[in-house]
């Protein structure tokens, strides 16, 4: 299940990459983007979700888009595994592996969890934070007036949720069972997450916390780990992949890296002949 937004040829090169007897893939391409690209693929079926949502960093628009991903998946399985992935991802290993692994742990749950502090999660999770589609704004109005709500929402005690949180990486492979929960769950998660910070990296991570399928988790002490990506954050930042992860991305035993930029072919083209 990939979350895509720009750049058709990058995606045409993660979809070569998928395509394999045992996948099918569905594509979710965000409606602020334009016309949506055609893709094809020799042996998987592909398909795109028939509803597309306009998506904005740290918003619940991407829990949205997500949710459109997971139903439009699970209505056409049951599937073992559901990856969930960026369209600027690329698998690190050759599918028969991540399968013969995935046969191997069936019935576990994929998901990272961040050492993240008490303090953090209810500052995410318990403000309603305006124009949450203007997060990444550096708008000097925009940002006085939502520290103004915040301040506000702190004094009056609004919005203070019961009940344990957890935060992780947006990033996870799942199973039919926790999906079919998930979606059971839809309402329950729009009435909670809406208007939060970055619910995104939170509603997987808090449900399956809070319930029996968090016996199946993988690895709660290492984030990526836990949800078998290769993902290079530093300090707080993101990094794109580069020349130098290769030895270690090879070397290690992640399923997927995030994220390539679309000028370095060179180690793009080094990946895809390693898992192809």
């Amino acid at each position: 299940m990939i979350l895509a937004h720009s750049n058709p040829d990058m995606l045409k090169r993660l979809i070569a990459c998928l395509d394999y007897p045992s996948n099918d893939i569905y594509i979710h391409w965000d409606a602020r983007s334009g016309a949506i690209p055609f893709i094809k693929a020799d042996c998987s079926k592909v398909c795109f979700t028939p509803r597309r949502v306009r998506v904005y960093w740290g918003d619940f628009s991407v829990v949205e888009a997500e949710y459109q991903l997971f139903n439009t998946a699970h209505e056409s399985g049951p599937y073992q595994y559901y990856h969930l992935i960026s369209g600027v991802d690329l698998p690190i290993k050759p599918q028969d592996s991540i399968h013969k692994e995935c046969n191997e742990k069936e019935g576990t749950e994929f998901i990272g969890y961040a050492n993240a502090s008490e303090t953090e999660i209810k500052w995410r999770v318990n403000h309603r934070f305006l124009f949450p589609h203007l997060l990444k704004s550096r708008n000097i109005i925009v940002k006085g007036l939502r520290k103004i709500s915040i301040n506000f929402q702190d004094f009056w005690g609004l919005n203070i949720k019961k009940g344990e949180f957890k935060k992780g990486s947006q990033w996870v492979s799942v199973t039919d069972a926790f999906v079919g929960y998930l979606l059971s769950k839809e309402e329950e998660v729009r009435k909670i997450f809406r208007g939060t910070f970055c619910p995104d990296e939170m509603y997987k991570q808090t449900l399956c916390w809070n319930s029996s399928f968090r016996n199946k988790l993988y690895n709660i002490s290492d984030e990526f780990e836990g949800c078998r990506r290769f993902i290079n954050w530093v300090s707080g930042e993101l990094k794109d992949i580069s020349i130098e992860d290769l030895p270690k991305m090879k070397t290690s035993d992640r399923w997927f890296a995030r994220k390539f930029a679309p000028d370095k072919e060179v180690i793009m083209d080094r990946i895809m002949q390693s898992v192809q």
